[in-house]
């Protein structure tokens, strides 16, 4: 039965999944292959994706006939799995990136024996997100990321180079991946401590001035052990640095900024940040210049 992902998933069940992942970059034939051919992973799993009907053109009447969804519905889809036909439906319309993650969660749906046991899934931008909460989904989506990925290859890879926002966002166009899902998997699992922010303009203050709203907090697992998590508002007013940088001129790619910052304590160290904006999300990697003098006892993150 699907339920609630819990922040402490089972070390087993996470074993299993990256298990599923191996067998299928293994049975598809991978080898060295870049980026991941989310075609043969599909054909080996004996599905196939449809090519000529576009979930965004809303064919209410095939959908509604089919499976009994509704055109309201059906406009939030972004893949769909039919298991009794081992097919996949799309919406084409999004990019290349988005549609490799979306077949490959569809087909994790598929190859994940305990996962079968439902005839179809429904996916929208929710349960296509890393923080879903049905657990079946969370599953989907951390097999989707182990098979883009290869597992450990792209870490390896990422290894090799600078700690610097430029590695994630060449490896993502190696991958096949989009810059959002190789920026975070970078973070996750980097050796050295570092975090990014996931960023968006967010609504004026009183004087007419952009705020900045940080939408998500991803940290290695380096960084939390030294630093836990920032003391920093959700909603960064317009006189901090980061609100300032963002609308006092359109950054796309920064590398040289620094910043003082407060851990989980609220004790203040240095920190040097990379910003990516895509026009869509603001990423701001950051790390330490210096090794912290102590470690952290609590985790706070205040909210405006």
């Amino acid at each position: 039965m699907r339920g609630k992902a819990s922040s402490q998933s089972d070390e087993h069940d996470r074993a299993e999944i990256r298990r599923y992942a191996e067998w299928a970059l293994q049975k598809a034939g991978v080898g060295d292959q870049l980026p991941t051919p989310v075609r043969d992973i599909v054909a080996s799993a004996e599905l196939a994706v449809e090519q000529n009907i576009s979930l965004s053109d809303i064919h209410a009447d095939f959908f509604s006939r089919a499976y009994g969804i509704l055109g309201k519905a059906l406009s939030k889809l972004r893949a769909l799995i039919d298991l009794r036909e081992n097919l996949i439906y799309l919406d084409l319309k999004m990019t290349p990136a988005r549609i490799n993650f979306a077949t490959l969660h569809d087909s994790g749906h598929s190859i994940l024996p305990w996962q079968r046991n439902a005839y179809r899934y429904e996916d929208d931008d929710q349960s296509l997100s890393p923080d879903v909460k049905d657990q079946f989904e969370f599953e989907a989506n951390q097999f989707a990321a182990h098979v883009m990925f290869q597992v450990d290859r792209f870490t390896r890879d990422a290894a090799d180079c600078p700690l610097a926002i430029r590695t994630p966002m060449a490896l993502s166009k190696r991958y096949g991946a989009s810059c959002h899902a190789a920026i975070r998997r970078y973070v996750e699992n980097h050796h050295e401590p570092c975090g990014v922010l996931v960023c968006r303009s967010s609504a004026l203050d009183l004087k007419g001035q952009r705020q900045l709203k940080i939408e998500q907090g991803i940290f290695s697992r380096a960084f939390l052990e030294r630093f836990g998590r920032l003391r920093m508002a959700r909603v960064l007013d317009a006189d901090h640095p980061f609100s300032r940088l963002i609308s006092s001129e359109w950054v796309r790619l920064l590398e040289n900024g620094t910043i003082e910052l407060e851990d989980g304590n609220g004790s203040p160290f240095k920190a040097a940040f990379h910003v990516f904006n895509n026009s869509y999300n603001i990423f701001i990697l950051l790390f330490p210049q210096k090794p912290p003098t102590s470690g952290w006892q609590r985790i706070l993150l205040s909210r405006n």
